[in-house]
Parts: structure tokens; C-alpha cells; sequence
């Protein structure tokens, strides 16, 4: 549930503001849910790029990740990660339910199967299963 909420403030909340800020008038009589949808849609459109900052706090160890990220409908998405040096080059690519993963130090593809969609992607909270949902 704590990821969903970070997705949620991640991705939605710039989007309901925005929306919330020029209401449309066919508006008026929406669901919650239609809502959300609408913001989303205003705020992916048919293809959307983000630059930001991911940081990974844990007890003994914090870590800033820096990421650039590209979407094209709802099923394609591309992540490229630019800090820290380490990570830098570090790529997830989602088609659909299926995603792959770009590791530099080795020049090399990998797709992600199923058996570990679950596992943590770059050490964060989030899961590969996490970023390739869509939110149909």
C-alpha cells in the first residue's frame, strides 16, 4: 500500500492540482474516479517526460537517485538513470507486462521474468510489478 501512495504523490498529486486549478466545465458532475482519470490523462497526454530525483532512505543509509523518464500511452515507458556515477546509464524499459533492464557495466539486456517482479527495483520500496502497471 505504501508504494500505490508514493506513486499516488509522485505522479498524480502535480496533476490534480493542475486540474483542480482550471476546472472544465463538463466537469461538474464526476466520480471520483473519473476524476482521477481525467488528471492523469491531462497530465500523460499521449506522451510524457519527467526528470527526478528518487531518494532511498533506510536506517543506517540514505541514497539520491537521479532519473530521467519517458511514457507513450499508457503501456510503454522508458526510466534512464543520471546519478550517481554508478547507476548512471541504468535503464528499465516497460512494453506492455513485460519490462527489461539495461545494466552499462556489462553492455547488456536483461529481461525481467516473472519470478521477480516482486523483487525491489534499485533498491528502492518499489517493485519491477510496480512499474509495469498501468492504472486501467
Amino acid at each position: 500500500m505504501r508504494t500505490y501512495t508514493l506513486l499516488l504523490m509522485l505522479f498524480c498529486a502535480p496533476a490534480l492540482l493542475l486540474a483542480q486549478a482550471s476546472p472544465q466545465p463538463e466537469t461538474k458532475h464526476l466520480s471520483p474516479k473519473q476524476l482521477v482519470e481525467r488528471a492523469i490523462e491531462y497530465w500523460r497526454d499521449s506522451s510524457s517526460y519527467t526528470a527526478a530525483t528518487m531518494v532511498i532512505h533506510r536506517d543506517d543509509w540514505e541514497r539520491s537517485l537521479s532519473l530521467i523518464s519517458w511514457t507513450s500511452g499508457r503501456k510503454k515507458s522508458l526510466v534512464r538513470f543520471t546519478a550517481p556515477a554508478k547507476d548512471a546509464g541504468s535503464a528499465s524499459l516497460t512494453l506492455d507486462n513485460e519490462m527489461w533492464s539495461f545494466a552499462p557495466k556489462i553492455n547488456r539486456v536483461i529481461k525481467i521474468p516473472s519470478s521477480m517482479m516482486h523483487q525491489s527495483w534499485m533498491g528502492s520500496d518499489f517493485s519491477y510489478n510496480d512499474l509495469s502497471k498501468t492504472d486501467d
